[in-house]
């Protein structure tokens, strides 16, 4: 991974995210957070096979395998068996959902960096925080954040079929780095 994934083989990834971001907040960062509703079962599936076979060609057979057909998912509601067809998305409790999901969001993430090259951007899985550096003035600032959201934001639903989920999303403006206010 291009170092933007801190979820997947990073040893210790949230705790890093979490100690940079709060140092960029220090600094007089903005901080721009989204979450995408219901992730793993909105994936395009299609999206995640492509995903796999351009990072990680060696597992495009096993993917294949579990996600290229339909399939029938069997689970216990108050004692009665319930059947549903899985068509989309990564399934609950399968192994590979998280790294495939992983890998299509990798291409949403690289696409907002690549836009905005002085933000820092890091992600766990589908929560993605962008930190904005600060600008001359802070509806600059505020701007730029609006931005960086609306990239997120049609990346993911361009990409992977992903909508943001707007309750636990939020653009965070820092106090003023002197202490005037």
């Amino acid at each position: 991974m291009s170092g933007i994934q801190m979820a997947l083989g990073v040893k210790r990834g949230v705790e890093r995210v979490a100690h940079l971001f709060r140092a960029l907040w220090h600094k007089g960062y903005a901080q721009v957070s989204t979450d995408y509703i219901n992730g793993f079962n909105e994936l395009l599936r299609q999206a995640m096979l492509d995903a796999v076979n351009k990072r990680c060609p060696e597992l495009t057979a096993l993917f294949n395998l579990f996600y290229a057909r339909d399939s029938m998912c069997f689970f216990m509601v108050d004692d009665a068996l319930r059947v549903i067809l899985s068509q989309e998305g990564s399934r609950m409790g399968c192994v590979l959902g998280s790294f495939g999901f992983d890998l299509v969001v990798q291409d949403i993430y690289e696409a907002v960096k690549k836009a905005f090259p002085g933000i820092v951007l890091r992600a766990l899985t589908d929560d993605c925080n962008s930190a904005v550096p600060p600008q001359d003035d802070l509806q600059e600032q505020l701007k730029l954040c609006g931005e960086v959201f609306a990239a997120t934001r049609d990346q993911a639903l361009q990409i992977a079929g992903l909508r943001v989920n707007m309750d636990k999303s939020c653009v965070l403006l820092p106090l003023d780095p002197e202490g005037k206010e």
